[in-house]
């Protein structure tokens, strides 16, 4: 029975000294010029982006927006934005941040 009381503080000790090893690493790293960055606002800049192009679309003449469509430049828009979210992604897009590990 009394190994069994002493699970629990085991499990606490050993929880304390991963705390502790994380936190002196993270210092150890950060002394050696080594972080993490966090990139946000990227869902910001592509929603804006996409609203610019849309309104200057609007203020074409007919002809203009009709040349515009034989030639699929709407396509050509769609693939770019699709391109650069992307490549988002794969550079670690979530939930609108970037984290990548940097040096100085």
């Amino acid at each position: 029975m009394p190994a069994l009381l002493a699970i629990p503080w085991i499990a606490a000790l050993i929880g304390g000294l991963v705390s502790a090893a994380a936190t002196f690493a993270g210092r150890a790293l950060i002394g050696l010029g080594v972080g993490v960055v966090t990139y946000t606002g990227f869902k910001m800049v592509l929603e804006k982006l996409q609203s610019d192009v849309i309104s200057s679309f609007q203020g074409l003449p007919v002809a203009v927006i009709e040349v515009l469509g034989l030639l699929e430049v709407d396509t050509c828009v769609s693939i770019l934005f699709s391109a650069y979210l992307g490549k988002m992604v794969v550079s670690g897009l979530t939930s609108g941040s970037v984290k990548k590990w940097v040096t100085k």
